[in-house]
């Protein structure tokens, strides 16, 4: 009986919570102000990482990693926007992988309202491949705090994402979008 009650608890916590994540909700104390906007940066959308040596075929491919389903939220304090970027990270493992363990490394960037970038990080996401699987992914979620300046709107700024390539990497997508 006591575990129905929870449920019920539960259901009405949740149900005034979402209540109140809806503009205008109960308690939401904003009016409707449009968040920076999010983008995944086209040519580091995807990572391809090769074995050592000048092959470039199917065989000699340890991963592919992508980027989807950004979403972003914020919080708006006073002089500061703090957003929260989420997206999937996932990766396959090739022919030449050795190990169960990859690296891929991705940014995270801020352009403000000259598109001029104002702040990049590097980060890297270690994923662990289970026994005889070929897939893994990751659900990565950045903080970032935006300051804004007398007159600046959250809107005027940009958070870009994408894997950090190296100069090869990023000429083999070019290579790979051309077809």
């Amino acid at each position: 009986m006591l575990r129905r009650h929870r449920g019920v608890y539960a259901a009405l916590l949740t149900a005034l919570l979402l209540a109140g994540c809806a503009p205008g909700g109960l308690l939401s104390k904003q009016t409707n102000i449009p968040c920076p906007s999010i983008m995944l940066l086209g040519e580091a959308e995807r990572l391809t990482q090769f074995k050592e040596g000048e092959g470039r075929d199917l065989i000699d491919v340890r991963y592919e990693a992508t980027i989807s389903n950004l979403t972003l939220q914020c919080v708006f304090k006073e002089g500061r926007v703090e957003v929260i970027a989420s997206f999937d990270l996932v990766a396959t493992r090739g022919p030449a992988a050795r190990g169960r363990i990859g690296e891929f490394p991705f940014f995270v960037a801020v352009t403000g309202p000259e598109d001029g970038i104002m702040a990049k990080e590097v980060f890297s996401s270690r994923l662990e491949f289970g026994p005889n699987r070929r897939r893994a992914g990751v659900v990565e979620q950045i903080e970032e705090i935006i300051p804004l300046a007398e007159g600046q709107k959250a809107e005027d700024f940009e958070v870009l994402i994408g894997f950090q390539l190296a100069p090869d990497q990023l000429e083999y997508n070019r290579r790979r979008r051309g077809r």
